[in-house]
Parts: C-alpha cells; structure tokens; sequence
C-alpha cells in the first residue's frame, strides 16, 4: 500500500508538493519488485498532476530509496510526535516511467 498526498507544509519548509506517504509492502511480498512498482505508480501519477518533483520522509529504509534512480537526500529533520529522526528525499518527475508489464 501507498498513499500520495498533497502536502500545504510538508518537512524542510517544503510547501505544497506531492509527497510518498507511508510505503508499506507486506513481508511475504518483499524483494519482488512490489514497492518499486507502488513508487512508480506515484511518480505517474505526480507527472499526470503536473508536479515537478516528489518527496519522502523516512526513518529507516533511505537506504532501499538510494538504491533507486533518482532519489536524493535533501536533509533531515525530527519527526514532531515522537522525536524520531527522519531523512527527506526528492525525485524529479522528468521523463517517462514504463507502466509495469
């Protein structure tokens, strides 16, 4: 599941963009290829929506988004609710992404 939200103020003072919210691909499923596939998705959609750009936040997997084209560490912050420590990422929406086979 995914969900993509249009944030008024999301982190980093980053005002009215398209953000990836709470990525979650359950364990059996995991290393097929599914949360790629839920990412492109919103990358599609994003384009479709005119947004220039999409953006994260997460506690503990910037390393499986690193691994994918595009996506770049734009800073961190502290999540407000719980103190924890989240690292903002970006893509820019350029170019095409292939609708899954």
């Amino acid at each position: 599941m995914v969900f993509l939200v249009h944030e008024p103020e999301g982190y980093l003072n980053i005002r009215s963009q398209l953000w990836v919210m709470a990525l979650f691909v359950k364990t059996p499923y995991r290393s097929q290829g599914v949360g790629r596939a839920l990412l492109g998705a919103c990358e599609r959609q994003g384009r479709r929506l005119g947004y220039s750009d999409l953006y994260l936040d997460t506690a503990e997997a910037a390393g499986y988004y690193a691994k994918l084209e595009g996506w770049e560490k734009i800073g961190s912050t502290r999540w407000e609710k719980n103190g924890l420590q989240l690292t903002v990422m970006r893509k820019t929406l350029s170019g095409n992404i292939p609708d899954p086979k």
